[in-house]
């Protein structure tokens, strides 16, 4: 589908090792067939990430931007200011594309321009997981535990297992919602991600709108694989 200016955005609230793990990650297992640069917001952060995403605009490895987010209501519910935080990744975006990824996620060769081969008027490409096994995973999900820490994480086992998983093509209807690519007209058109509603989580929500108003659907890429570590940050500082 032609070359794609893409923005990868993620979230950090407390664990500077995580937003260092997933950049590094992101870096190693880059694209080839695209343009990237990073987002980072700082979603009512301690002041020692505040300080480090600012940072990241210095560094000249590739396009950074770090921005601070502090949610109007700091005792709403943790997920829901996550949404908002994710709404604001897509506010600061300067590219057409966005691919939105959790911090505690782990990449692949070839993750990202896997998804992005796909027509994003037709389709919202995510990632096949493999999760470290802390809590059930969704359908069509991978559970298989490579380290449920950073400091236990077995990169090299990771990436063989990955290597033998990969299959062409898709699966539609299943797996989770991040890593997820999407134009950012498509999604902003739906408002965006939206907040849980009562039992129904605001991703699942996010993604039936783009497919009752824009015939749009979730498809999960089977050569675009990531290992999740599961609320990886919170369980690290204690939050879990």
């Amino acid at each position: 589908m032609g070359v794609k200016d893409i923005t990868i955005a993620t979230l950090v609230y407390k664990s500077p090792e995580y937003l260092d793990f997933v950049l590094d990650s992101l870096k190693r297992y880059g694209s080839l067939e695209n343009r990237v640069q990073y987002l980072v917001i700082a979603n009512d952060a301690t002041d020692e990430i505040k300080d480090k995403v600012l940072a990241l605009t210095a560094r000249s490895d590739a396009p950074h931007t770090g921005v601070i987010h502090d949610n109007p209501d700091p005792d709403e519910w943790w997920i829901q200011r996550v949404y908002a935080a994710w709404n604001r990744c897509l506010e600061e975006c300067e590219t057409d594309y966005i691919c939105f990824v959790n911090n505690d996620m782990a990449f692949t060769n070839g993750w990202l321009d896997a998804l992005a081969k796909y027509d994003l008027t037709r389709y919202v490409p995510t990632s096949r997981l493999v999760e470290s096994e802390r809590m059930p995973s969704l359908p069509g999900l991978i559970s298989k535990n490579f380290g449920q820490t950073l400091a236990s994480f077995r990169n090299d086992e990771f990436q063989k297992f990955a290597d033998s998983v990969k299959a062409q093509g898709f699966a539609a209807g299943v797996g989770a919602y991040m890593p997820s690519l999407f134009r950012v007209d498509v999604l902003k058109s739906v408002g965006g991600w939206h907040k849980n509603v009562g039992n129904i989580p605001g991703d699942r929500l996010t993604f039936s709108l783009l497919k009752k108003y824009m015939g749009i659907e979730q498809i999960m890429v089977m050569d675009s694989i990531a290992y999740h570590f599961q609320r990886g940050e919170s369980a690290e500082v204690g939050d879990l």
